[in-house]
């Protein structure tokens, strides 16, 4: 168990490069997410996306770990409740 917990600790953050992928590949989709009173979604798309790559880098590096959990949860948390849904098709 305490193996697989070791493990965990790299496979959880590079689960977050599909997003980073995402970002960077494909900036159009995220900025159209991006709120309207919110200027610069492109900006705003690529920041995520270097806040994403930041968490992934300190966390596998083991500095800062606990800051970068601590604020990639407040990340997801504003992304949940800021970021505008998907239009239904």
């Amino acid at each position: 168990m305490d193996r697989l917990l070791r493990l965990g600790r790299f496979i959880f953050p590079l689960s977050f490069l599909l997003y980073v992928g995402l970002h960077f590949r494909q900036p159009s989709v995220g900025a159209s997410r991006v709120p309207e009173w919110l200027p610069f979604p492109l900006f705003w798309n690529y920041f995520t996306g270097v806040c994403i790559l930041a968490f992934i880098v300190s966390t596998l590096w083991g500095k800062y770990d606990k800051l970068a959990a601590v604020l990639m949860v407040i990340y997801v948390f504003l992304m949940t409740v800021l970021v505008q849904p998907a239009p239904r098709r």
